[in-house]
């Protein structure tokens, strides 16, 4: 071997040695990998949290809007009509100033009549991010980062006693993202909190008990589909509560699905988070379909575009609901054999490759899907132009009213929702999620009134019909 190729040949060995043992540690999963993993994600959260300028808790954008007029266009109503039964629009910090001025702002306001503002829900971030933890699980964070700077309120839901639930959320630099849940009494006061991986949107059932999206972090992926290359993949299971935040029991919802004939569905999923539950309610009056009764677990399966039904005693899947829509949210039972959803993003009808002329632009749906018939209606947006390209990609709401009749959906990437009616899609009220933000220091350069983007409206006695008589009944 010539003097001149040997230093070539060590290079190349050198580089062929260090690849290889590389590969091999990646694929044993053996020191120092996870090291090397951690450090990864570590300088990517820091460099990206240089880059957005901490701290950032929320998204939001700059509008126009004279600040004297935000508490008059926060709720528009149809000509002639008026909020029905009172409706709560959620908060967060930073929101709500004028109404809660000794908080951090409102966790929740309720409106009722022509828009007046009644009830509130002050928010004090610092008391949720010190509160006694009754149940606490571990987390990856970004060193230097403050969890109370990023911890914010995902969905809020209601007690029958005038009290509030809410889920919270890491929106930046932890893992796994969800932060757990928070009780809050009528007045605003916390009562417990759970720092679990409990997410989304959770449902209270009658006598308050819990039923909420929870998270399971696993190495060992089913033989459906392979592991996760990233480290721990999620698996949704629901976590059953009691009103006092003690866990009774939970769901797995992997395994009634890898026990179900619908395993296949699982066949080209994600197999970091192959399922991504967003919600989970109750089945209320249901008719037209054999197996299913009142009381099972109705869940949104994000990444399956699926709807399944659960039988909460035996665990297993008893029906999947398919259809066209897409990365839905928030699906509830209608009556009978109709559920609503909301469909982020089904509407539009864009083929591939997409319209060379842009025309062709996915919307989010109110959409009603008949299980028994797979007969699909879209509730909203209906023939209007301005609602034409409503769009929220990861979020969204739906609540029924009391009487069946009326629904909100809430848009989270524009930060407005509208009020429906189920007959015929007309437009009853548009609620706009404005803030003024006067005096605040962190918006000081920005502007006068923000508008928020992740905020949601829902009644106030939403799923009256199944609930004991409460605040609902007898406070409003």
């Amino acid at each position: 071997m010539t003097k001149r190729i040997r230093p070539s040949f060590l290079r190349v060995s050198a580089v062929v040695v260090a690849f290889g043992t590389g590969a091999y540690v990646a694929y044993a999963d053996v020191f120092p990998w996870n090291l090397i993993r951690q450090g990864y994600k570590t300088a990517m959260l820091i460099r990206y949290a240089r880059a957005i300028q901490l701290p950032i808790s929320d998204i939001w954008h700059i509008t126009e809007m004279p600040a004297d007029s935000v508490a008059s266009s926060r709720i528009k109503l149809a000509s002639g009509e008026s909020l029905s039964d009172p409706v709560v629009m959620d908060g967060g910090r930073w929101r709500f100033g004028e109404l809660c001025p000794q908080a951090d702002g409102c966790l929740a306001v309720e409106f009722s009549g022509s828009g007046e503002a009644g009830r509130t829900w002050p928010l004090q971030s610092l008391e949720i991010a010190e509160s006694k933890i009754i149940a606490r699980l571990p987390y990856e964070k970004t060193p230097g980062v403050s969890s109370h700077e990023v911890l914010v309120s995902s969905y809020v839901v209601p007690f029958s006693d005038g009290g509030l639930l809410a889920t919270l959320n890491y929106r930046h630099f932890h893992f796994p993202f969800s932060a757990g849940l928070v009780r809050f009494d009528r007045t605003g006061r916390l009562m417990w909190r759970r720092r679990d991986y409990s997410h989304h949107e959770a449902y209270v059932t009658p006598g308050d008990t819990i039923w909420v999206p929870s998270l399971e972090l696993s190495r060992d992926a089913p033989a459906v589909f392979g592991a996760c290359e990233q480290g721990s993949a999620i698996f949704d299971a629901v976590n059953i509560l009691d009103g006092d935040g003690a866990l009774v029991d939970q769901v797995s919802v992997m395994d009634a699905l890898l026990d179900s004939p619908w395993t296949s569905l699982l066949a080209w999923a994600n197999p970091c988070d192959p399922l991504h539950m967003n919600a989970v309610s109750s089945v209320g009056d249901v008719s037209g379909l054999d197996g299913v009764k009142a009381g099972d677990m109705l869940l949104s399966l994000r990444e399956l575009n699926a709807v399944a039904i659960l039988d909460r005693e035996a665990r297993e899947v008893k029906r999947m609901i398919l259809g066209t829509f897409s990365a839905q949210h928030s699906v509830k039972h209608l009556g009978g054999s109709r559920f609503i959803m909301f469909d982020n993003q089904g509407g539009g009808g864009c083929g591939r490759p997409a319209d060379p002329e842009g025309t062709c632009r996915k919307y989010s749906r109110v959409l009603v899907v008949d299980a028994a018939t797979s007969e699909e209606t879209v509730i909203f947006p209906r023939g209007e132009d301005r609602f034409a390209h409503w769009g929220s990609r990861l979020q969204g709401r739906i609540s029924i009213s009391p009487d069946r009749t009326r629904v909100i959906a809430s848009f989270a990437n524009i930060g407005k929702a509208v009020e429906v009616r189920v007959e015929d899609g007309a437009v009853l009220a548009e609620f706009d999620f404005v803030h003024d933000v006067r005096g605040i220091e962190r918006f000081r350069a920005e502007g006068d009134v923000i508008r928020f983007e992740d905020g949601s409206v829902f009644y106030a006695c939403e799923w009256l019909p199944l609930r004991e008589p409460g605040w609902c009944a007898t406070d409003l």
